[in-house]
């Protein structure tokens, strides 16, 4: 499930997926943005927060904890997953 969360963030939702089976989908995602170009030869890169949910939490801090791990992810030089 994709949705946009806020003005240039997105949260992507992966029911039935550890956080290891994520980070290898998240890493094919990042490649694919990082390869394509525009016309003009314009690149684009993403940075992501990774984060598992665990039953003894509500979404507000699973959302929290992606969110510190995707500025650890800019803060190390951008283009990155932050798990």
């Amino acid at each position: 499930v994709l949705v946009r969360f806020g003005g240039e963030e997105f949260v992507i939702l992966l029911p039935h997926t550890d956080i290891k089976q994520a980070n290898i989908l998240l890493e094919k995602i990042r490649n694919i943005v990082e390869k394509n170009r525009t016309t003009d030869n314009i690149t684009f890169t993403i940075s992501i927060g990774l984060s598992q949910y665990t039953q003894a939490e509500d979404i507000e801090t699973l959302l929290k904890r992606a969110d510190e791990k995707l500025y650890i992810a800019k803060s190390s030089g951008k283009n990155k997953i932050g798990i």
